[in-house]
């Protein structure tokens, strides 16, 4: 679906435990980027990130007409500007976002109970493979490889309910259905580009780029 859009769906994983002792969660420059997942729509490709090819990440979101997630203006935008800052230069283009938990807040307000697990079970029948806060703990042990794959399914949940959502314009949650509109923008660029589908298996590109 929207194949060829210059958009993206993108996630990151940390290092460090948020304990709220040594680690809060407004302590972004402490927690450290294990992976980033970058779902691009222009490639139809996933990409794998961490410090060793930061700079191809900023290089390529900063390319994006939009960047599409979930929580990601809250958590993961100030993530990647505290750790990943060297990277970013003053002549770096900002693209657009798309929070799809942003939304959610602006229709219901603050409540508990819409994770991107809750929301996207109840509306598309998908979740992610594991807990985030188990992320950090599997990179400190060594499991880079768990992280990996477990931020690849995040971001394919958030593809997929982003989908769902330019599509359909909703999401679903306690048996309710919340009127998600896309930026008038968003839609023009979604409008304008081969509708397609894509599976997981169809292409990952490891922190080199692929070939």
């Amino acid at each position: 679906m929207f194949e060829g859009a210059n958009i993206a769906v993108f996630d990151c994983e940390i290092k460090n435990v948020i304990d709220k002792v040594k680690i809060g969660w407004g302590d972004h420059d402490k927690m450290g980027i294990s992976v980033a997942v970058v779902f691009d729509y222009r490639e139809m490709r996933f990409r794998v990130f961490d410090d060793s090819n930061a700079s191809e990440f900023i290089a390529l979101i900063s390319k994006r007409d939009y960047l599409i997630g979930y929580n990601t203006i809250k958590f993961d935008v100030p993530l990647v500007n505290a750790c990943w800052n060297h990277h970013i230069g003053p002549d770096t283009r900002q693209p657009l976002h798309f929070d799809m938990l942003k939304e959610i807040y602006n229709i219901i307000g603050l409540k508990k109970g819409y994770t991107v697990d809750e929301v996207a079970q109840e509306t598309i029948g998908m979740k992610k493979s594991g807990n985030g806060a188990d992320a950090p703990i599997w990179y400190q042990n060594g499991e880079i490889g768990r992280v990996i794959d477990y931020c690849i399914q995040d971001v394919n949940v958030e593809k997929a309910l982003f989908e769902h959502v330019a599509s359909k314009g909703y999401i679903r949650r306690f048996g309710n259905d919340i009127p998600i509109i896309l930026p008038e923008r968003l839609q023009r660029i979604c409008r304008s580009t081969k509708v397609d589908t894509m599976t997981i298996s169809d292409g990952i590109s490891m922190a080199d780029g692929g070939s």
